[in-house]
């Protein structure tokens, strides 16, 4: 689990609370040596190194129905970037990753799709490695490129 943190807010309490539940959690299930909480900023190299020691990466949001939330997740795009098998909620912040990473409405759907994913890592990991590749600079920069080439517009740069 990451989360960016501020100096002394409400939510700080609220991120620390959680995070000792979720650890004291983790030891009554006999799993705390193999859960991390990181809590606070990261410098990227950290974070990557990080998500890509990990077996699943899980994004577990709630969908906030009063709310129009036109957003993505970047840590479940670096979680996919690091090759390594990622499970997300079924909202909105994640409508470009169906098809690409296992995604599940309940915990206990989220919880399959986890036991799934752990043994049996190589479609999902394929799935997001061809992801990847379409995603990539340079991929984007071919399509637009065959795009305009095929325009009737005029290019006037």
């Amino acid at each position: 689990m990451l989360a960016a943190r501020n100096e002394d807010s409400y939510y700080d309490h609220q991120v620390d609370s959680l995070a000792e539940d979720l650890l004291q959690l983790a030891e009554s299930l006999r799993i705390g040596t193999h859960v991390s909480l990181s809590l606070g900023f990261l410098p990227l190299e950290e974070l990557v190194e990080q998500v890509a020691a990990a077996d699943v990466a899980i994004f577990p949001y709630l969908n906030y129905d009063k709310q129009n939330v036109y957003a993505a997740s970047g840590a479940a795009r670096i979680a996919i970037g690091c090759g390594v098998p990622v499970v997300t909620s079924s909202t909105p912040l994640f409508h470009d990753l169906v098809g690409v990473c296992a995604q599940g409405s309940t915990v206990e759907e989220l919880a399959d799709k986890v036991k799934s994913l752990l043994s049996c890592k190589k479609a999902s990991l394929e799935r997001q490695s061809k992801f990847v590749k379409s995603s990539s600079w340079e991929a984007v920069a071919d399509a637009f490129s065959r795009y305009i080439s095929q325009s009737d517009a005029p290019r006037n740069f």
